[in-house]
């Protein structure tokens, strides 16, 4: 198994689309030559749009439905422009599916696997539409279909996430994270409690880094984060463990984890980073995406200051 190679990229709201677009990034159609080509000009249609990363996973389930559900019951009669287009369409729905449209995700990783049995049929399945089914298993948790899958293709040099894999899932709806042991990962669940205020704060790139240093160089807004519960997160979609390396050797103080699941961690959103989702009674009550305005960090330093006055009742 290869290692992946160090990504830095962020992958949360715009800058998750716009890390995607660079990798998918495609020539103008001249020319309509095949039926995936009108397809896959709705599906850029959509990622290019303004509308946030959720309402663009709508909108791509609602294509799903429209169309894609109908091609996937008759692979078999289509070409293999088509098949190549049609894993790129599911491909893309799976990976703003992570965006919230949660329930959708196992509609994607089916088509995914179907298409790709039939490029095995035909014996055209590259290694790089394995590669990228491999990693949606892996950022579903499906580590039995994942180990399948790499047994149904031993020539191919899979990415080593095996760190990832946990002999004992989680249960539906029970939020647990990823963090660092013994040069490893292992499994722990957050401290948030039933009561009270908590702060989740969903991370994973640059603009997050700045916010966490603008934390550390305000004194006061520091000494609230480290009396204030407090829980550092990173999406389920990032499968560079490297990510959660570097952010813990940089901000020892704010260790984070990787969420196992987005779709436990209910009320969080995954869409932006950072945003500093708010809870009280296990209920979002606020949500501030960056710290990038005084008003943010203002709206912030309230939130925490109201959390010590409760914590002291």
């Amino acid at each position: 198994m290869k290692n992946r190679p160090d990504s830095r990229t962020c992958r949360s709201g715009a800058l998750w689309a716009l890390s995607f677009l660079a990798f998918y990034a495609s020539p103008v159609l001249s020319g309509v030559r095949h039926s995936g080509d009108v397809l896959w000009s709705e599906v850029s249609s959509i990622r290019l749009s303004a509308i946030t990363p959720k309402e663009k996973s709508l909108a791509l389930k609602r294509l799903y439905k429209r169309s894609l559900a109908e091609w996937i019951a008759s692979l078999e009669v289509h070409q293999e422009a088509d098949l190549r287009m049609l894993f790129r369409m599911l491909k893309t729905s799976s990976f703003f599916a992570q965006a919230g449209d949660y329930d959708a995700r196992s509609l994607y990783l089916h088509g995914m696997r179907d298409v790709l049995k039939e490029l095995r049929r035909r014996n055209i399945a590259a290694e790089s539409e394995v590669q990228a089914y491999y990693e949606a298993l892996i950022t579903a948790r499906d580590f039995v279909a994942s180990a399948q899958l790499r047994q149904a293709y031993p020539e191919d040099d899979f990415y080593d996430y095996r760190h990832f894999e946990v002999t004992t899932a989680p249960g539906p709806g029970h939020p647990m994270g990823y963090v660092e042991h013994d040069g490893g990962l292992s499994l722990v669940e957050p401290t948030t409690p039933a009561k009270g205020t908590y702060v989740v704060v969903v991370i994973g790139c640059h603009f997050a880094e700045d916010a966490a240093s603008k934390v550390l160089r305000d004194a006061e807004l520091a000494g609230m984060f480290n009396k204030s519960n407090v829980t550092w997160l990173i999406s389920g979609a990032e499968l560079d463990r490297e990510v959660l390396t570097e952010w813990n050797r940089r901000f020892p103080m704010f260790p984070a984890m990787i969420a196992f699941d987005n779709a436990a961690w209910k009320g969080v959103d995954f869409t932006a980073s950072p945003t500093f989702n708010v809870f009280r009674d296990g209920k979002v009550v606020e949500s501030i995406s960056g710290l990038d305005s005084a008003e943010n960090v203002e709206r912030l330093r309230r939130i925490l200051a109201s959390h010590d006055e409760e914590a002291e009742k």
